[in-house]
């Protein structure tokens, strides 16, 4: 199994050298392509500092910040190798990331999830609290796997934990450049309504995802404005999927809800 690693940062020097670390430990990863978006930090310094015969650096040919979306793809664009993973530049992969991918058959497989932690760094006593782990507790047909993710609201999947062929992404036309929130579920989605998406089942967690101060998240009102957009593309999408009427009831319920939110918040806005 050959496998790039895209790496997008914005603003987060701080983090990026573990992120790369641990893409670099794992003997598979024959590249890691960072994506430097623009960041105004001291991003570029540490990028400089980075010095690995894996390592591919890349921007926008603008050297602007295009967001995750459009850095994830350019990194897509530009990976050499058939299997992709997707780190976030404050995320980092755990040694385990792929040894139970490599014995298996690939063959007719288009990707692999698996589970991943969150590590919790917003508050100090949350520090040495046990991360909650994110990911499938049960084995779902692929051809049923999106009805499933849709349907139910307590499991879903992380971009962290994907293991996914380059062919599959360039297939269904890589992230979508005009979600800034949900962009990595709407991938997901995607992926497992076209494609054959199967789980890992390392047992354990393959990644950590970190939770902090910086993440958009933390931004109540951009998130309820994202999530308004990314359901609205779905609710448009519904009648062209076969659902079931607990995944289409889902998508229109989550639409008017986050509809309302976000009309609140720009309502809010207009008199500040």
């Amino acid at each position: 199994m050959k496998i790039s690693v895209v790496v997008p940062t914005y603003n987060m020097g701080e983090y990026l050298p573990r992120a790369v670390k641990s893409c670099l430990q794992i003997p598979e990863v024959l590249e890691v392509i960072i994506i430097n978006d623009g960041s105004t930090d001291q991003t570029t310094q540490v990028i400089q500092s980075l010095t690995n015969s894996r390592i591919t650096l890349l921007e926008h040919p603008d050297k602007k910040n295009h967001g995750r979306s459009a850095s994830r793809n350019l990194g897509i664009a530009a990976a050499k190798h058939p299997w992709i993973l997707f780190c976030d530049a404050d995320d980092y992969f755990l040694p385990n990331r792929v040894a139970h991918l490599i014995p298996k058959n690939n063959k007719g497989v288009d990707g692999y999830y698996d589970t991943v932690s969150n590590e919790n760094t917003t508050l100090a006593y949350d520090k040495n609290m046990p991360g909650l782990t994110t990911g499938l507790r049960q084995e779902i047909i692929p051809d049923k796997l999106l009805d499933y993710l849709i349907g139910q609201r307590d499991e879903h999947l992380l971009l962290l934990g994907l293991t996914v062929r380059k062919s599959a992404l360039v297939e269904i036309g890589g992230f979508d450049i005009h979600l800034s929130i949900g962009e990595d579920t709407d991938l997901i989605w995607r992926l497992a309504q076209r494609k054959k998406l199967i789980p890992g089942r390392a047992g354990d967690t393959v990644g950590i995802r970190t939770i902090h101060h910086h993440n958009t998240y933390q931004n109540h009102r951009l998130l309820m404005e994202g999530r308004y957009l990314f359901y609205k593309k779905w609710n448009d999408l519904k009648t062209s999927i076969t659902l079931s009427n607990e995944s289409h009831n889902r998508i229109q319920s989550s639409y008017k809800y986050y509809r309302r939110k976000s009309a609140v918040y720009r309502f809010r806005s207009f008199f500040k």
